[in-house]
């Protein structure tokens, strides 16, 4: 699909029509996916795919590598997306959503069991992947295996978030969840009071899954159904995923992507370059003990 089929689709505004499959080699600012830099690099061939939520998680997993900063969304945000999912319920089941472009690192396939999936580096897109989980697996804790058609959407929400095939593996695997908050939740619906957090991501994440929760009961109270907004959320949220098959070229991206979204911490920006120039040189001893902060 175009930027003008998304576009027209999307009633955004698109700044420039983009060709598909994407190659540059200089890039710098980040619009509707161009990149363009000021600096010059070898071709990144970037192949961007529009897809739903559903296609997007199915046959992937995903991580958040360790130079990104915690989770960081507060509220706010979080009240925004709900609005944005409510909204669409509301203009009927012909109308969908455009969510945010989803930038990522191509690694290698993992196989589970007999299924493969591609394993991808979250570049840029972490914020509305990692609520979105969230909600998913709150509407999986409040499925009831014993009413008529829930079984099923248990089931399947289980196999999604869940890879029981490789040790209890995330379909989303979190950086900075020392306290195991996000991998808990998941794993075994078990949370704790947001004021029970000692650092900031901690906070972050159990503010999410709060409000998250909070979000799905209104859902509830307000006479709409748990099959109804996991239909919608599924099938009328999209995504435009790019992919970057370059390992030297995403620490680049990261940078390039500061200018957008909430702003990233010094420290953070210091690392993507300490890890692009260890990786480049192989030697970078002050790398190391700052990374693992």
């Amino acid at each position: 699909m175009s930027f003008e089929e998304t576009e027209a689709r999307t009633g955004r505004e698109w700044t420039k029509s983009t060709p598909d499959p994407l190659s540059w080699s200089d890039y710098g600012s980040f619009v509707s996916g161009v990149i363009r830099a000021p600096t010059r690099i070898s071709v990144i061939t970037i192949q961007p795919q529009y897809l739903t939520l559903a296609k997007l998680l199915d046959g992937r997993l995903f991580r958040i590598p360790e130079y990104q900063r915690a989770y960081s969304w507060t509220s706010h945000q979080r009240a925004d997306l709900f609005s944005d999912i409510t909204k669409t319920y509301a203009k009927g089941l012909d109308e969908g959503h455009f969510m945010a472009a989803v930038v990522c690192l191509r690694r290698t396939k993992q196989v589970l069991g007999t299924d493969e999936f591609h394993v991808l580096e979250v570049v840029d897109g972490q914020q509305r992947l990692t609520t979105l989980i969230i909600v998913l697996n709150t509407i999986k804790l409040k499925l009831d295996e014993e009413k008529k058609g829930e079984s099923k959407l248990l089931r399947e929400l289980g196999e999604l978030l869940v890879k029981m095939e490789g040790d209890e593996l995330l379909l989303l695997q979190t950086n900075h969840d020392t306290s195991f908050y996000f991998t808990n939740f998941l794993r075994a619906g078990l949370k704790e009071p947001s004021k029970k957090a000692k650092t900031l991501a901690d906070r972050e994440i159990l503010e999410a899954i709060e409000d998250c929760e909070a979000f799905v009961s209104q859902w509830l109270l307000d006479g709409k159904t748990l099959p109804d907004l996991l239909s919608l959320l599924k099938n009328r949220l999209f995504f435009l995923l790019h992919e970057i098959d370059s390992e030297k070229a995403v620490y680049t991206v990261f940078e390039v992507l500061n200018s957008r979204g909430l702003e990233v911490s010094w420290i953070d920006r210091l690392k993507s370059i300490l890890m692009e120039k260890e990786r480049g040189s192989g030697s970078l001893p002050i790398a190391k003990p700052i990374l693992r902060r």
